[in-house]
């Protein structure tokens, strides 16, 4: 099973606070508009790091996408901008088959 943890973006104060930041904080104090909740998606990057949604990542050919939750597949997956601006294109995130490396989130690294 899957661990369940965190992470929030406090819009206020520019802040991202990690799981260990909030993890005795019940989830209902987060009900603030200025709080954006960013789940773990169960995997971890290259290195090593957890991969939360809203993380930026790298590939191994050196595309960059966006962490999104994506129904369809019921996980998450980084949303790559294709040529044509109207269109993303996506690849399932896998901890075996991709080499993900996590560069930054959409928060501070815009």
């Amino acid at each position: 099973m899957r661990e369940l943890k965190f992470r929030a973006w406090d819009s206020i104060s520019n802040k991202l606070y990690s799981w260990d930041n909030i993890k005795h904080i019940a989830l209902s104090s987060f009900g603030l508009e200025h709080y954006t909740l960013e789940q773990f998606t169960g995997l971890k990057d290259k290195n090593g790091f957890d991969i939360y949604e809203g993380d930026r990542v790298k590939d191994r050919y050196g595309k960059i996408g966006e962490v999104k939750y994506f129904k369809p597949f019921a996980g998450y997956v980084s949303f790559y901008m294709a040529k044509n601006p109207d269109r993303e294109m996506n690849t399932q995130l896998d901890a075996g088959r991709f080499k993900f490396e996590v560069i930054g989130n959409i928060h501070q690294n815009k």
